[in-house]
């Protein structure tokens, strides 16, 4: 596996992930999954765009 692939998948997992515990909390109305779930989908966001850039 390529460091731009595993870069990738990591990347992915972890805007799948924030997008789980948003819509997690949402169900449980929940408070600090928001954020948590929103940095994690910004977190993953932000490392795709720098590593494709």
């Amino acid at each position: 596996m390529t460091r731009a692939l595993a870069t990738s998948l990591l990347s992915v997992a972890l805007i799948a992930l924030g997008v789980v515990i948003l819509v997690e909390t949402a169900v449980v109305d929940g408070r600090a999954g928001y954020l948590l779930g929103a940095l994690l989908v910004v977190a993953g966001t932000l490392r795709l765009y720098l590593a494709r850039r």
